[in-house]
């Protein structure tokens, strides 16, 4: 097979021995990737830089057709971020961002435009940007890209912000709310404000600056979505959301 070259994020790395590696990677062009890094230890090696998780870098990988691990044979480290270390809140939101690429995304399956998110994501976050902003964002585009985008396009009856709605996560539509009390499949509430925020990442008429409380619900409703979607919280879920 010929090698493929690729722009890439690494998701996360596993040892495999003293010298090598094995590495979950997200291609702009090939999607996630999982390969083995032979000699990735190496000083001499031909993988530059190392890996480490957030890195993004150029790589070079054997893809064989009855092998569940790609062969890499050589990296070129372009970007390590800095500043998302010294914030928690940005560092706990990129490793959910790549969590969600690993937990999401199907190996071998390109996903440029929401490489492009990440990317972007990545980025902001390294240049100080609000963690919960980047992190509302990403959460939307990756529910869009993978087809489980919720629909919040249905009228509003009210112009409050403090009314209150019913959302159907397994039909992935607005309702009317159900109450407090309500008893039967499972029906989550949500505020029009909240559903306004929304709709404005959705591309209308631009996205709206929210409050912090609103932010929060809009970040935990979409939470929410992914978890519905994936069947368990992630770790790193519950570590940015328990300190957002």
């Amino acid at each position: 097979m010929p090698p493929i070259t690729d722009d890439a994020y690494v998701l996360r790395h596993w040892p495999f021995s003293e010298t090598s590696q094995t590495v979950a990677l997200f291609g702009k062009e090939h999607g996630v990737l999982r390969g083995l890094a032979k000699g990735a230890h190496r000083e001499r090696g031909a993988f530059s830089g190392g890996f480490e998780t957030l890195d993004m870098g150029q790589i070079v990988a054997i893809i064989k057709p009855n092998s569940d691990l790609a062969i890499l044979t050589e990296w070129s480290l372009v970007r390590r971020p800095r500043s998302i270390y010294l914030s928690l809140v940005a560092h706990r939101a990129a490793l959910y961002m790549a969590d969600l690429v690993r937990h999401t995304c199907t190996d071998a399956d390109p996903h440029p435009a929401l490489w492009n998110s990440m990317d972007g994501a990545m980025r902001a976050l390294d240049e100080g940007a609000d963690p919960m902003r980047i992190a509302l964002r990403f959460q939307w585009a990756i529910l869009e890209e993978t087809g489980h985008r919720p629909e919040i396009a249905e009228p509003l009856d009210s112009d409050t912000d403090a009314a209150v709605f019913g959302f159907d996560p397994a039909a992935g539509r607005v309702l009317e709310d159900p109450g407090p009390d309500h008893i039967g499949p499972e029906i989550w509430r949500i505020r029009s404000s909240t559903l306004r925020l929304l709709r404005s990442l959705d591309g209308g008429e631009g996205e709206i600056e929210p409050d912090i409380e609103t932010l929060e619900r809009a970040n935990l409703f979409l939470a929410s979505c992914l978890r519905w979607v994936l069947g368990r919280e992630l770790p790193t879920m519950t570590a940015l959301f328990e300190q957002g």
